[in-house]
């Protein structure tokens, strides 16, 4: 109480206290009347955090603490209601669902469905042309943020034109990549304890989508390369092209005739790509013991790549690991062990290596080994090391059950490499 009585919060509770406390609280109040329906509001909200999660107790009850959801709440700015949806999302496994449910969360409550609206968006509904039309008319506020999130990130030519849902949809995408970023920090959070591996890579796929705004069937991944806008992605579908593996196995010439451009165009759209980290990830199996090797290879590069390395297990009893890491313009080296005892069964793990903030470039395995017990995932994390030859000499010396992986170094190429070794016992 003595922190709010040093706020404005309490200049407007005294000035007009019936906006609070009720129309019935219109008449004058004192300061002590006032300071004790203050508590009681406080103590409201105090045991709705408390039963959420958010917020926790010390054991005599007097100190409150945040806990790890209340400050991904608090730091992405995340209303209350919002929350509830996200840690309530965390238990769906596709996309549809994912994004379905944050459509209704409470930061959409200024956008109106205006009954002039109803038929643009039903129409935009049924031109098939992104990955999860409604089943249903647009009927809702939520299924309007549904439509147009989609309408937006799939940027076809053949959507009618409507100004004002273009801007209306660009503040929609920004409220929902926000939205979207505290639901994957939330889920990343607690992917060793609650989050399931699709949940996690879902939600990890949907935000990239809004970051990137690239669509969700992935048609549009080309408009990430600068200088390719709409009338040239359309010409390189035409020709076969729509990924960028594909554009780097073309010759340039070939590109700039397609796109009927001058050199060195087709050189310049190819310099990009050796921008972007490629990525390659191994799976074996040794003396029982599955070894995944993932590796990054930058060519040239100012810049940092955050990637993640998603490894989980689908089943009666789900498992999550993730790892994240950073890629720069200097060699990292890193080491991690994962120990595994998976259930009875034959179950799949899926390995999922990706960037963060650029489309197109995931890298995944699925295997299918059969195990024996109840599946846990314990891992031991190991300082980077800095210098290569450090590195280096550290590793020989500590690989005693991981066999030496050879890197082959270049003048231009630097090499990135992880390191995963995942016991079964």
């Amino acid at each position: 109480m003595l922190w709010l009585k040093e706020t404005f919060f309490w200049v407007r509770v005294k000035r007009n206290p019936g906006h609070y406390f009720g129309r019935e609280s219109d008449t004058y109040f004192s300061d002590s009347e006032i300071e004790k329906r203050l508590k009681e509001l406080c103590l409201t909200a105090l045991n709705l955090l408390s039963e959420s999660g958010l917020i926790a107790y010390d054991e005599d009850g007097v100190t409150i603490s945040s806990t790890p959801a209340g400050i991904i709440m608090a730091k992405f700015y995340i209303k209350f209601s919002t929350m509830l949806l996200i840690k309530k999302a965390s238990g769906f496994h596709c996309v549809e669902d994912l994004l379905k449910i944050l459509s209704e969360a409470e930061e959409f409550s200024e956008v109106t469905l205006r009954r002039s609206e109803k038929r643009v968006l039903n129409e935009i509904n049924k031109m098939n042309v992104y990955k999860l039309p409604a089943k249903e008319r647009v009927r809702t506020r939520g299924d309007k943020v549904f439509v147009l999130v989609q309408a937006h990130l799939c940027d076809s030519d053949n959507l009618p034109e409507n100004v004002s849902l273009m801007l209306e949809a660009n503040r929609i995408v920004s409220l929902l990549l926000r939205v979207c970023n505290c639901a994957f920090a939330y889920m990343e959070e607690s992917a060793m304890d609650r989050a399931s591996f699709s949940a996690l890579s879902s939600c990890f796929f949907l935000r990239r989508c809004l970051l990137t705004r690239t669509s969700l069937n992935g048609e549009n991944v080309l408009k990430q390369l600068k200088g390719v806008g709409t009338s040239m992605r359309l010409q390189l579908k035409e020709a076969g092209i729509e990924s960028f593996p594909e554009i780097r196995a073309e010759h340039p010439r070939r590109l700039e005739s397609i796109l009927h451009r001058n050199p060195p165009f087709g050189n310049e759209l190819q310099q990009q790509l050796k921008s972007l980290p490629l990525l390659t990830v191994k799976v074996e199996i040794l003396n029982e013991n599955l070894v995944v090797r993932a590796q990054c290879n930058i060519e040239s590069t100012t810049r940092r790549f955050s990637l993640l390395l998603f490894l989980g297990t689908s089943g009666p009893q789900s498992r999550t690991f993730l790892k994240r890491f950073v890629a720069s313009s200097s060699n990292t080296w890193h080491e991690e062990r994962i120990a595994c005892r998976a259930g009875e069964g034959i179950f799949p793990v899926t390995v999922l290596f990706a960037v963060e903030d650029v489309f197109g470039m995931d890298v995944e395995k699925v295997i299918e080994r059969k195990f024996d017990g109840v599946l846990l995932i314990r891992a031991t994390r190991k300082e980077p090391l800095a210098k290569d030859s450090q590195s280096l000499s550290s590793l020989r010396r500590r690989a005693t059950t991981i066999p030496e992986y050879p890197v082959k170094r270049l003048k231009d190429n630097r090499v990135y490499s992880e390191h995963f070794d995942i016991t079964v016992s």
